[in-house]
């Protein structure tokens, strides 16, 4: 309400459009998807808006479009932002245009998108949820071992976040399915120990798995002691 405020009393601003990204964020967060996208909407319609506050306006637009599950128009929405010059906001429009097509049932778009994210944008905060999907793929398509040794990859390169939870879990069964217990205890030993301290909402559904496949490859291969 202080944004609407703002933008109400000075509609000439240059800081309008600022404010109208503000609002759509908070419409964004708070899951009003309708406000998100006719704030998004004031900011691409108003002259001259700076090109950072216009690009952001796009990500919230296909953001909400995605709540929506309005997948299509997520991904045109995503798709105006991809090539950005805005720091990050390339490599997060990718991985969500990837998700759009993902859903559409594009998986050849999927991995297309996901590939141009992580060759492009290696450094980017967005390459743990990169990694993440492309193992989650391949788990999906029952590769097994190429799954096991893909969310490896990602445990051993990024800080703990909800992802690790989820990693960690489908590692194990990866892992398990693929016979590789050896493979699997000894990325476990390294892998759990992000765990400790840290806790997220998804740490109840996944931790369980990620401990009972990890005991169980323990007890397989007569490590009985551990």
């Amino acid at each position: 309400s202080e944004f609407k405020a703002f933008v109400a009393k000075f509609p000439r601003s240059g800081l309008v459009p600022h404010a109208h990204l503000r609002v759509a964020a908070c419409a964004l967060i708070t899951k009003d998807m309708t406000e998100a996208l006719a704030a998004a909407d004031r900011i691409l319609v108003f002259p001259g808006a700076p090109l950072e506050a216009a690009s952001y306006a796009w990500l919230v637009r296909g953001s909400a479009l995605l709540e929506r599950k309005e997948y299509g128009l997520a991904a045109q929405a995503f798709a105006k932002i991809v090539d950005s010059k805005v720091p990050d906001l390339a490599p997060a429009a990718l991985v969500r245009q990837a998700w759009a097509h993902k859903k559409l049932g594009d998986d050849d778009a999927f991995q297309a998108l996901l590939k141009k994210a992580f060759a492009e944008h290696p450094s980017s905060t967005q390459m743990a949820l990169v990694h993440f999907l492309r193992g989650a793929q391949l788990f999906e398509d029952k590769r097994w071992e190429e799954a096991g040794t893909h969310l490896e990859a990602g445990l051993s390169r990024y800080p703990y976040s909800s992802l690790t939870e989820a990693s960690l879990a489908l590692m194990a069964v990866a892992f398990t399915r693929a016979g590789r217990l050896d493979e699997l205890v000894t990325a476990a030993n390294s892998a759990l120990k992000l765990l400790v301290g840290n806790y997220s909402t998804a740490s109840p559904y996944w931790r369980a798995q990620s401990h009972f496949f990890v005991g169980k490859a323990y007890y397989d291969l007569k490590r009985y002691k551990d």
